[in-house]
């Protein structure tokens, strides 16, 4: 807990260094203030280790990397980020994304997409081998589908269904929340 509680404030650093460097140093003072005291970064801290914690940390180097276009630093980091959680490969698959739209160079594009990606894919089946049959994790987007394909492919062509998904009560609650 006195790790995670450390990576969660030292996650500051890169947010305080890039705000400085776009706005200025009162700007960046204000909007560190902001995140060390945002609710939700306090209950992630509250109960129990969270390796998603660590993402944060990583993450926000990861995204300080690239924006100061620093790759090697910038490949650190990601990698780092994607031992957090199975979830997070996606996250940096989508610099990959980013940089298509900012026409940065090939290795800026490739190597997060096929990083990200190859390692989602792997963890997924790796979790999904390992965990017989004791969760279902499929059962959490079942509104969407009964299969990855058929999940994904309703979400992207039914939006109708993402839109019933969310206009629910506990959904709106927790969005207001928010």
């Amino acid at each position: 807990l006195l790790l995670q509680t450390f990576a969660l404030g030292l996650a500051v650093l890169p947010l305080f260094k890039l705000s400085k460097k776009v706005l200025d140093q009162n700007w960046a003072l204000i909007i560190s203030v902001i995140y060390l005291l945002y609710p939700a970064l306090a209950y992630t801290n509250l109960y129990e280790y969270h390796p998603t914690a660590l993402a944060t940390f990583f993450l926000s180097f990861t995204f300080f990397y690239y924006i100061e276009a620093n790759f090697r630093k910038f490949l650190f980091f990601s990698i780092l980020a994607l031992f957090c959680q199975e979830n997070i490969p996606l996250a940096i698959a989508m610099f990959g994304v980013m940089a298509i739209l900012e026409k940065r160079n090939w290795r800026w594009v490739f190597i997060p997409i096929v990083l990200g990606g190859l390692y989602f894919i792997l963890s997924v089946k790796l979790i999904s081998y390992l965990n017989n049959n004791t969760v279902q994790f499929i059962n959490i987007y079942s509104r969407w589908g009964n299969a990855p394909a058929e999940i994904i492919k309703n979400i992207l062509f039914r939006p109708d269904l993402l839109v019933k998904s969310v206009l629910v009560p506990p959904a709106l609650k927790y969005l207001l929340g928010l």
